[in-house]
């Protein structure tokens, strides 16, 4: 009686954690959305931005621009 329990726990815990898999995976429907004009303008100047601060020799200062842009859009190759 006690094996019986045992295994119930065991695929209890283990449909547990499939089903918290997909309860808690990232939405992919929210990264196929098309970006607006107001994030294509934000990141057009976050990364002339950064082409400045890299042309100034603010290496660091251009890498945050250029995450920044990315941020706005990330599907696209800027």
């Amino acid at each position: 009686m006690k094996k019986n329990t045992l295994k119930k726990y065991a695929v209890l815990l283990l449909l547990f954690f499939i089903a918290s898999g997909f309860l808690f995976s990232q939405d992919s429907f929210s990264q196929l959305r098309e970006p607006s004009l107001a994030d294509r303008g934000i990141a057009e100047k976050e990364f002339r931005l950064g082409v400045l601060s890299y042309y100034r020799g603010a290496y660091n200062e251009a890498i945050i621009q250029f995450e920044k842009a990315l941020a706005f859009l990330p599907q696209e190759y800027l």
